[in-house]
C-alpha cells in the first residue's frame, strides 16, 4: 500500500488530474438555535474553471442568455435563451431557448427542456430571460422587453417543455426595457388574483398588471389604481432618480389570507440602489438609511448598489432577510448576506447571521446582468420548519443550502483541503495527508479532503486539484 500511495503522490504532482469541489466546507456559526448546512454547490470558486466552463449553464459565451433560475418541487430551473439553433424546415431556422434542469438536493444534471410555443420551438432574443414559480406551483417564462414591446407572460409545463401563452400585457405608454418580472398570486387566475411587476431600466418608472381570482385573461388593468406604470419619486440613496442597469423588484406576501397576494408591499433593488422596500403608492416603507446608526459597528452589513437581488422569509417565527453583496471583484466574489431583521421587520436593529458562499461562487463578469438570484422554500428538517436556500448567478454558479434549528449544521471547521489544520491550504497539507494514510498520524485539521466520508487515496488527488487551482 505504502508504494502505491507513493506512487500516485509522485504521479498526481506530475499529472493534470481535475476534480470539482461540490460542498461549501465552511463551519457556519448557528444563530442562536439555528443552523446551516450546504447540500452542495457547483461554482467557478469551487471547481476548476475547464471543466466548470465547460457546462452548458455556465459558458462564458452565453453569460447574458441565462440571468435567471428557480428552485421548484426538488428541481433547480435554469432558463436559457436562445440555447441551439434549431431547424423547423429548410431556410427556418430558430434560436431556440432551453431550460437545463438540477436536482435539488445533489445537482445533478437532469434532462433539459426544449421549449416550444404552439408546437414550435420557442426561441429569440433573451425569450427565455425570467422563469419563475407562483404561488400555486405554476411555472412561468417571460422575455425581456424593449420599448414599445408587450409584455408576454407564458406558463410552462415542466414535464415537456410547452409554454402556453397566458397574457399579453399592454402598457400605458411606451415601456422602458424591462429585465426583470417578479409575480405574485396564480398566474391561471382560478385560485388567487394574480399581480406582475417590473422596474424599468435606467428610468423612474415601475410597470405593473393586475387581474382578479376569475378574471379575464384577456383583460389585464394596471397595478397602480388602474395605471401601468408610476413614476416613483423616492430612492434610497436619495441622490439617485432612475434605478439603473437591470433593476429587480420582488413581492412581499400579506399578512393574512385576505391580503396575501396584493402585492402592497415590494422590495426594488437597482444598479443605483440599495435593496428598499416600497408601498404600492411609491413611497419607502423601510432602508438602509434607516438602519445607519445599527449598522455603524457592521458596515459588512453593506452591499454594492451595482449587485442586485433579495429574498424575504422565515425560519420558524425568525424573520430573515437575504440580499447580494458583492460582484465579480474580490473579496466578495457573488456571496450573500443572510440577516435577521429588527423588531417590526424593519432594517433598523438588523443583525447579520451569515456571508455565504464562504469563497462566494466566482469572479466572472456577466456582462451587466445584475442579479444575483436567492430563491428559498419552506421545508421541515428534524421535525422542525426549516428552509431550503438556492443560490445562483449566471456565469458563476450554484449553491444550495439548509438553514433550520433541525439541520446538523455545516461541514468540518476546517476550509475543504486544510488537513493540518493551520488555516492555510498549502502544499504543508500534502505532507500532513501522506502520513495520515501511510503513517496513521493526527491530521489536525480534516483529512477526508473530498468529503466522502473514508480517507483514502481519492483524498489524494481532491487535494491536488485545490491546490492547482487556488
Amino acid at each position: 500500500m505504502k508504494k502505491a500511495l507513493l506512487l500516485l503522490f509522485a504521479a498526481l504532482l506530475g499529472m493534470g488530474a481535475w476534480a470539482q469541489v461540490t460542498k461549501d466546507n465552511k463551519s457556519y456559526e448557528p444563530y442562536g438555535e439555528i443552523k446551516v448546512k450546504n447540500l452542495w454547490i457547483n461554482a467557478e470558486n469551487y471547481s476548476n474553471r475547464t471543466q466548470f466552463q465547460a457546462q452548458p449553464f455556465m459558458q462564458l459565451s452565453n453569460n447574458t442568455k441565462q440571468p435567471m433560475a428557480v428552485m421548484y418541487d426538488g428541481i433547480i430551473y435554469v432558463a436559457h435563451s436562445e440555447a441551439k439553433t434549431t431547424v423547423v424546415s429548410p431556410g427556418d431556422t430558430v434560436s431556440q431557448a432551453v431550460v437545463h434542469r438540477f436536482d435539488v438536493l445533489t445537482g445533478a444534471a437532469l434532462s433539459d427542456l426544449d421549449l416550444t410555443l404552439d408546437g414550435r420551438p420557442y426561441g429569440g432574443l433573451l425569450a427565455a430571460n425570467n422563469i419563475g414559480v407562483d404561488n400555486f406551483g405554476h411555472l412561468w417564462i417571460m422575455p425581456y422587453r424593449q420599448i414599445k414591446d408587450n409584455t408576454m407572460l407564458y406558463q410552462l409545463n415542466p414535464d415537456n417543455g410547452e409554454m402556453t401563452l397566458l397574457a399579453t400585457l399592454e402598457s400605458d405608454i411606451e415601456i422602458a426595457r424591462i429585465d426583470y418580472y417578479d409575480v405574485v398570486g396564480d398566474i391561471t387566475l382560478q385560485e388567487a388574483p394574480c399581480n406582475i411587476i417590473a422596474p424599468g431600466a435606467s428610468v423612474e418608472a415601475v410597470y405593473g398588471w393586475h387581474n382578479d381570482i376569475d378574471g379575464d385573461a384577456d383583460t389585464w388593468t394596471g397595478f397602480f389604481d388602474g395605471d401601468t406604470y408610476m413614476n416613483f419619486t423616492e430612492f434610497y440613496p436619495a441622490k439617485q432618480t432612475n434605478w439603473g442597469i437591470a433593476p429587480y423588484a420582488r413581492f412581499l406576501l400579506g399578512d393574512d389570507e385576505d391580503t396575501r397576494y396584493d402585492g402592497d408591499l415590494f422590495y426594488i433593488d437597482g444598479f443605483n440602489q440599495y435593496p428598499t422596500l416600497y408601498a404600492r403608492d411609491g413611497s419607502i416603507i423601510d432602508s438602509f438609511e434607516f438602519a445607519t446608526e445599527s449598522l455603524k459597528a457592521d458596515s459588512v452589513l453593506y452591499p454594492l448598489t451595482s449587485v442586485n437581488g433579495v429574498a424575504d422569509f422565515f425560519v420558524g417565527d425568525c424573520h430573515m432577510f437575504a440580499y447580494a453583496k458583492g460582484d465579480y471583484n474580490a473579496p466578495n466574489t457573488y456571496d450573500i448576506i443572510v440577516a435577521e431583521l429588527g423588531e417590526g421587520a424593519a432594517f433598523d436593529g438588523m443583525t447579520r447571521c451569515w456571508q455565504m458562499p464562504s469563497r462566494g461562487l466566482g469572479n466572472n463578469n456577466e456582462s451587466g446582468r445584475r442579479l444575483t438570484v436567492i430563491n428559498t422554500e419552506e421545508i421541515e428538517v428534524g421535525g422542525k420548519p426549516a428552509v431550503r436556500m438556492m443560490i445562483y448567478k449566471n456565469a458563476n454558479g450554484i449553491a444550495v443550502y439548509e438553514i433550520g434549528e433541525g439541520v446538523e449544521g455545516g461541514g468540518p471547521s476546517f476550509d475543504q483541503g486544510d488537513v493540518n489544520g493551520d488555516g492555510v491550504v498549502s502544499g504543508a497539507d500534502v505532507t500532513a495527508l501522506y502520513n495520515v494514510l501511510l503513517d496513521g498520524a493526527e491530521a489536525g485539521g480534516d483529512p477526508d479532503v473530498n468529503q466522502d466520508g473514508v480517507v483514502s487515496g481519492a483524498d489524494v488527488t481532491a487535494l491536488y486539484n485545490i491546490l492547482l487551482n487556488s
